[in-house]
C-alpha cells in the first residue's frame, strides 16, 4: 500500500482483501487494511460481507475483530441471510453466541425464503448450533416460505440427532406445510431419510402415518415414487395403508409403477398385499403405468401377481396402448397376445402409438408379427394414418416412415385438414408429439 496498492480492490468475484483476510483467519493482515478500507461490510458478488467469510470459515478471532470495528451482524447476502444463518450452517456456536451477545444478531432472522438460522442448522445436521439457538429462544416451530418447520427440514436430510433433539424440546413431527406435507413423506421419499424415517416411526402415536398432501398423498406414495423400498415395510409395520389412492386415485403401487421399482412393486404385492388392478381416474392400472414409462420388470412383476392386461382406460386403451406409445418392445412383448380391441376412443390403432414413438422397433415388431391384424392405411378421427403419426416425429433418417411405406403405407392419403404425410415431414422438428398421454 505504501506503494499505491488498493486496499478496496476486487476480483471478478468482487472479493476484496478483507474478504480473503476474513475467509483465512488474517488478523494482522486484517489490521493493517482497516484505516485504508471504504466499507467494513462491503459485499462480494453473492452479497457476503467480510464477517460472513470469518462466521463461515468458523475463525473468531476475525468475528471479534470484526464485531469490534463495527462490522454489522445483521448485514445480509443477496438470498437475505445474515452471518448467523452462516455460523448455523457450519455448526460455528462460538460465533452465534457473540453475534447474538455482542452484534445484537435475531435468532429468528429469516432469507428470502423465510429460513431462520434454526431451519439451516436442522438441515445441516449442526447439532450444538441447534442446542445454542434453541437456548437463546428460536422459535422451534417457525416456518419457512413454503410452511417448512425445522423438523420437516431434518427430516428431508435425514438428520436423525437433530429430530431426537427437536422432539425432546417439543417440537411438532406431525406438522404440515402449505402443501399438506408432512415430516414423514419427506423421510420417505428422501434419498437421506432413512434413519429419520426410524426416528418419526419410533413416535408414531404422535404422527398421522397415513396422512394425506393436498394432493391426497401419503408417505407410503413418496416412498413408491422414489424407489424407497427399504423404507415400505418399516411404513407399512406402523400401520401405512396401501390402498388409500391420491385425488387422481392412484394408489402407492401406481406411483411404484411409474417409476419403475422393481423391490418397491414387490414389496407392496407380498408385504402389503397390494391390489394390482386398481384404476385411477382415468381408469388406468398399475400396468398401464409400468408400460408408459416403458418398464419391462416392472411389467414383469405386476404381470406375474395376475395384472390384467385387458383393462381399458377411459380412452379403451390397454396397457399395449401404452407400451407401443413408449416405444418398448420388451414391454408389448410382454403384454402378447394382442388386446381384445385394437381401436381406442380416437379410432387409433397400435400402430398409431407405435408410429408416434421415438423410435420405430414397436413398428417393426408389430407389422412383422401382426400384419394382418392392422390396417396400414386406418385414419383416426384426425384422419391421420399411421403414417402422419412417423413423418411428424423428429426419426434420424426417418426409419419408421422408410418402414411404413415399404410395408405398404400409401403416402397420398389427407388428414381432415387436406394435408398428408409428407406435409408433417416439412415441419417435423417444429413437432415433438403428436398423441400426448400425461399421467
Amino acid at each position: 500500500m505504501a506503494n499505491g496498492a488498493d486496499a478496496n480492490t476486487r476480483d471478478r468475484q468482487w472479493i476484496t482483501p478483507l474478504h480473503v483476510c476474513a475467509a483465512n483467519n488474517g488478523l494482522e493482515c486484517a489490521r493493517v487494511l482497516l484505516p485504508h478500507i471504504n466499507s467494513i461490510d462491503a459485499s462480494d458478488r453473492v452479497g457476503a460481507s467480510p464477517l460472513h467469510h470469518a462466521v463461515f470459515n468458523s475463525h473468531l478471532d476475525l468475528t471479534t475483530f470484526l464485531l469490534s470495528n463495527r462490522a454489522q451482524a445483521n448485514h445480509f447476502d443477496n438470498c437475505d441471510r445474515r452471518p448467523i444463518h452462516y455460523a448455523a450452517a457450519v455448526d460455528n456456536t462460538d460465533a452465534i453466541r457473540f453475534l447474538v451477545d455482542t452484534g445484537g444478531a435475531e435468532v429468528d432472522v429469516h432469507d428470502k425464503d423465510m429460513m431462520t438460522p434454526l431451519h439451516m442448522a436442522a438441515a445441516k445436521g449442526s447439532l450444538n448450533a441447534l442446542h445454542l439457538l434453541c437456548d437463546f429462544g428460536a422459535k422451534i416451530d417457525a416456518i419457512d416460505a413454503l410452511g417448512n418447520t425445522a423438523v420437516h427440514w431434518a427430516a428431508l436430510h435425514g438428520q436423525d440427532d437433530i429430530l431426537d433433539e427437536l422432539i425432546l424440546r417439543g417440537a411438532d413431527i406431525g406438522c404440515v406445510n402449505h402443501n399438506g406435507i408432512t415430516p414423514l413423506h419427506l423421510a420417505a421419499g428422501s434419498s437421506l431419510g432413512t434413519s429419520a424415517l426410524d426416528v418419526l416411526l419410533t413416535h408414531k402415536d404422535l404422527i398421522d402415518v397415513n396422512s394425506r398432501d393436498k394432493y391426497g398423498r401419503t408417505a407410503l406414495h413418496f416412498a413408491a415414487k422414489y424407489g424407497r423400498h427399504n423404507r415400505i415395510a418399516d411404513l407399512i409395520r406402523c400401520g401405512a395403508d396401501c390402498s388409500i389412492a391420491d385425488k387422481c386415485l392412484a394408489t402407492p403401487l401406481h406411483y411404484a409403477s411409474l417409476s419403475g421399482s422393481a423391490p418397491v412393486i414387490d414389496a407392496l404385492i407380498t408385504i402389503a398385499k397390494a391390489d394390482v388392478n386398481l384404476i385411477d381416474t382415468n381408469g388406468m392400472s398399475p400396468l398401464h403405468y409400468s408400460s408408459f414409462a416403458g418398464f419391462s420388470s416392472a411389467s414383469k412383476r405386476l404381470l406375474d401377481a395376475n395384472a390384467n392386461k385387458q383393462i381399458c382406460d377411459t380412452c379403451g386403451r390397454t396397457a399395449h396402448f401404452l407400451a407401443a406409445y413408449s416405444g418398448s418392445t420388451e414391454c408389448l412383448q410382454l403384454l402378447m397376445p394382442l388386446p381384445e380391441t385394437l381401436i381406442d376412443a380416437f379410432n387409433r390403432s397400435l400402430l398409431h402409438y407405435a408410429a408416434n414413438a421415438h423410435t420405430s422397433d414397436c413398428v417393426d415388431y408389430l407389422l412383422k408379427n401382426f400384419k394382418h391384424q392392422f390396417d396400414i392405411n386406418g385414419r383416426d378421427i384426425n384422419g391421420w394414418t399411421s403414417l402422419h403419426y412417423a413423418s411428424a416425429r423428429d426419426h434420424d433418417d426417418k426409419p419408421c416412415v422408410d418402414l411404413l411405406l415399404e410395408l405398404g403405407a400409401e403416402r397420398d392419403i389427407p388428414d381432415n385438414h387436406g394435408f398428408y404425410a409428407l406435409d408433417y415431414a416439412a415441419v417435423t422438428r417444429l413437432t415433438t408429439s403428436a398423441i400426448n398421454i400425461s399421467i
